[in-house]
Protein backbone atom coordinates (compact mmCIF):
# COMPACT_ATOMS: atom_id res chain seq x y z
CA UNK A 1 0.00 0.00 0.00
CA UNK A 2 1.43 3.36 -1.03
CA UNK A 3 0.49 6.36 1.04
CA UNK A 4 0.84 9.99 0.20
CA UNK A 5 3.24 12.08 2.28
CA UNK A 6 1.56 14.50 4.66
CA UNK A 7 0.78 17.96 3.31
CA UNK A 8 3.46 20.61 3.97
CA UNK A 9 1.48 22.24 6.79
CA UNK A 10 1.23 18.97 8.76
CA UNK A 11 4.91 18.18 8.15
CA UNK A 12 5.84 21.63 9.39
CA UNK A 13 3.73 21.17 12.55
CA UNK A 14 5.30 17.74 13.24
CA UNK A 15 8.81 19.12 12.74
CA UNK A 16 8.02 21.95 15.14
CA UNK A 17 6.96 19.50 17.87
CA UNK A 18 10.07 17.36 17.34
CA UNK A 19 12.37 20.40 17.53
CA UNK A 20 10.65 21.68 20.66
CA UNK A 21 10.81 18.44 22.68
CA UNK A 22 13.92 16.60 21.42
CA UNK A 23 16.08 18.01 24.23
CA UNK A 24 13.71 16.46 26.79
CA UNK A 25 14.27 12.94 25.38
CA UNK A 26 17.73 11.73 26.45
CA UNK A 27 19.43 8.54 25.30
CA UNK A 28 20.52 6.53 28.34
CA UNK A 29 23.36 4.01 28.29
CA UNK A 30 24.64 2.02 31.27
CA UNK A 31 28.24 0.98 30.56
CA UNK A 32 30.21 -1.40 32.75
CA UNK A 33 33.70 -2.84 32.93
CA UNK A 34 34.08 -6.61 33.06
CA UNK A 35 36.60 -7.02 35.89
CA UNK A 36 37.79 -10.36 34.51
CA UNK A 37 39.02 -9.12 31.14
CA UNK A 38 38.71 -5.31 31.27
CA UNK A 39 36.25 -5.09 28.40
CA UNK A 40 33.41 -2.57 28.41
CA UNK A 41 29.87 -3.78 27.90
CA UNK A 42 26.51 -2.07 27.59
CA UNK A 43 24.22 -3.29 30.37
CA UNK A 44 21.24 -1.24 29.38
CA UNK A 45 20.16 1.40 26.92
CA UNK A 46 17.05 3.23 25.91
CA UNK A 47 15.39 6.61 26.05
CA UNK A 48 13.57 8.46 28.76
CA UNK A 49 12.10 11.87 29.31
CA UNK A 50 13.19 14.74 31.51
CA UNK A 51 10.74 15.54 34.30
CA UNK A 52 12.61 18.17 36.33
CA UNK A 53 14.97 21.07 35.59
CA UNK A 54 17.60 19.40 37.81
CA UNK A 55 17.86 16.62 35.23
CA UNK A 56 15.59 13.95 36.69
CA UNK A 57 14.81 11.42 33.96
CA UNK A 58 12.06 8.78 33.81
CA UNK A 59 12.81 5.65 31.82
CA UNK A 60 11.73 2.02 31.57
CA UNK A 61 12.93 -0.55 34.06
CA UNK A 62 14.81 -2.64 31.46
CA UNK A 63 17.13 0.31 30.84
CA UNK A 64 18.42 0.36 34.42
CA UNK A 65 17.68 -3.23 35.48
CA UNK A 66 19.22 -3.74 38.93
CA UNK A 67 20.07 -7.40 38.25
CA UNK A 68 22.36 -6.43 35.37
CA UNK A 69 23.89 -3.49 37.18
CA UNK A 70 24.63 -5.49 40.34
CA UNK A 71 25.95 -8.57 38.53
CA UNK A 72 29.08 -10.18 40.01
CA UNK A 73 32.30 -9.11 38.28
CA UNK A 74 30.76 -5.93 36.90
CA UNK A 75 31.70 -2.38 37.79
CA UNK A 76 29.77 0.60 36.43
CA UNK A 77 32.23 2.83 34.63
CA UNK A 78 29.93 5.40 33.11
CA UNK A 79 26.27 6.28 32.84
CA UNK A 80 25.43 8.66 30.01
CA UNK A 81 22.36 10.74 29.45
CA UNK A 82 22.70 12.28 26.01
CA UNK A 83 20.07 14.00 23.90
CA UNK A 84 18.86 11.70 21.14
Amino acid sequence: MVTEPPPPKEREQANSVVEKYTAAVPMIRILAANLADGSTVVLGSGTGFTVHPDGWVVTNRHVVDAQSINAPGVQIVRQTYDPV
